[in-house]
Parts: C-alpha cells; sequence; structure tokens
C-alpha cells in the first residue's frame, strides 16, 4: 500500500478491501464458489455455535486486516459480501449482521469513507444498511432510486452498472449509464460504479469510453478539456463551450440512428494529463 501510494503520488484515492464473513466463510467451507451453497448453509443451520464462533473469528481478522491498511495509507476501504445475497432477511440478522457489524465497530476510530457492498441484496438493503458503512453499495438488479430510498437517504450509495453492459455497444452502455445518473437525480452521495466486479474479457477502451462519458459534463463545465484520438483520425479536444457531440460531429464521428450517443468503439481514448483533473 505505502509503494502503490508513493506512485499514485496523490493523484487519486486508493481504496482497501477484505471479505465480508459469509463469502469468507462459504468459501472455506465449500473450498470455491457455489451455486447453492449447501455445504455453508448445512454448517449455518444445523451447528449455529460453531457458525458463529468461526464468523467471530473471521469479522475479528478483518477488521484488524482493514485497520491495518487504513494505518498504511489507504484512503478508504470497502467491506465485500459477495455473495450474502443468498440469505433473506432472517437469515443475515441471526447469521451475520452482528459479525458484520463489529467489522464496521472496530473500524469506527479511523476517519477514512467506509464502503459495505453485496450482490444480490436488494431485499436486504436495509439490514445491510444496519451492519455499518457510510456508503452501501447496490447491484444492477435493482434501480438505483430504489436502492437508496431502501437504504436510505442520510448514507451514500455506490452502483450500480451491469458490469456485461461493457462487452455491448457503445450506445447502449451510455443509454444505461445516463439512466443511472438520473436515478442519482446528482444527490451528493453517489459513487458511480459498476454492480459487481469488471469481467476479464471486458475491453479496455470500452471502460475508458465510459469514464469519459461521465466525466465530460464536468470536465467542460470546470474548464478541463477532454482529448479523445483513434488511430490515424485527428485529436479530438473538447474544451469549455462546446459539448462532446459537437467535437465527435466536426471529426466525422456519427450518431447511432436513434440515439444521442456516438458509436466510438474503434476509438481510441486519451484523458486529460492527471495534473489537469
Amino acid at each position: 500500500i505505502r509503494q502503490v501510494q508513493r506512485a499514485l503520488d496523490g493523484r487519486v484515492p486508493l481504496i482497501g478491501f477484505a471479505g465480508a464473513p459469509f463469502t469468507l466463510a462459504s468459501y472455506a467451507i465449500e473450498g470455491g464458489h457455489s451455486n447453492n451453497f449447501a455445504k455453508t448453509k448445512a454448517l449455518m443451520y444445523g451447528t449455529p455455535d460453531a457458525w458463529h464462533r468461526l464468523c467471530a473469528l473471521m469479522s475479528e481478522l478483518v477488521g484488524d486486516y482493514l485497520g491495518a491498511q487504513i494505518e498504511a495509507g489507504v484512503n478508504a476501504v470497502q467491506v465485500f459480501d459477495s455473495w450474502v445475497g443468498q440469505l433473506n432477511a432472517r437469515d443475515y440478522r441471526e447469521f451475520i449482521l452482528p459479525h458484520t457489524k463489529a467489522i464496521f465497530a472496530a473500524l469506527a476510530k479511523y476517519d477514512v469513507p467506509k464502503i459495505h457492498f453485496g450482490v444480490g441484496t436488494a431485499s436486504i438493503l436495509p439490514e445491510i444498511r444496519e451492519a455499518g458503512g457510510d456508503v452501501i453499495g447496490a447491484d444492477w438488479r435493482i434501480p438505483l432510486d430504489e436502492a437508496w430510498d431502501r437504504i436510505g437517504h442520510d448514507r451514500g450509495i455506490q452502483g450500480n452498472l451491469d458490469p456485461t453492459l461493457l462487452l455491448g455497444p457503445l450506445d447502449r452502455l451510455f443509454a444505461a449509464t445516463d439512466d443511472v445518473l438520473a436515478r442519482a437525480e446528482g444527490r451528493p452521495g453517489h459513487v458511480f460504479n459498476l454492480g459487481h466486479g469488471i469481467l476479464p474479457t471486458t475491453p479496455l477502451e470500452h471502460v475508458q469510453a465510459l469514464v469519459d462519458n461521465i466525466l465530460q459534463p464536468l470536465r467542460t463545465q470546470f474548464g478541463v478539456p477532454i482529448r479523445i484520438t483513434s488511430g490515424a483520425r485527428p485529436q479530438i479536444e473538447v474544451s469549455p463551450g462546446k459539448s462532446l457531440d459537437e467535437a465527435l460531429r466536426d471529426k466525422g464521428y456519427a450518431a447511432a440512428e436513434g440515439s444521442d450517443h456516438h458509436d466510438m468503439s474503434g476509438a481510441d481514448f486519451t484523458s486529460a494529463p492527471a495534473e489537469m483533473l
């Protein structure tokens, strides 16, 4: 972490992370990912005392581990409970909530943002919020505004674009991104992110296009140009007072029929220098 922070030199924040009790326990018990978590739930339901001892040990270790990351210099931490959506609200309260709550209690002394994320958690978002976190993550299975209503607007929200959209055409990717942002309504506390991890087969240029699509209005508003290059095509620069659409049309990028977005699937996107962002 210290080495990475030296390399970043303050350009962007560094997020530390660790797994949460249910996900860690499931990997330990199942020996890997599971489709039904039968062995995990058999232990959880059949020998609850052993389950709670295991999760208490894991929550103590995770709290210490994230605390060490913070002391080493991360700017925020995220607790991942990737598979906790396998539980209903009653089981979450009985078997997981006290242990995850203990992690956030151990981190309370650190003045950094704390993010709490799970997959498939639409039905237990109030319980996830109760377990802790300044920011609660939502996956793509629930509209962002509905998720925020369930979490409560006194907490931030992270999410929630479907990661597989990055494998498709850019006009569909941008339309889905615009929908997420529209549902946030510009309220403070929204951290745009994918609704789960990025897939290994994701084209890098689609990720770069997504980031530029999100940041372009802010860069234009605050007077920071975006430069977009594509092979032998001339450089495209978006400056204050000129929209990205106008700049793209000037250089021959046509919008897809019936869409406000341009097909730039062959483009190579280059962001403005870090010192300008």
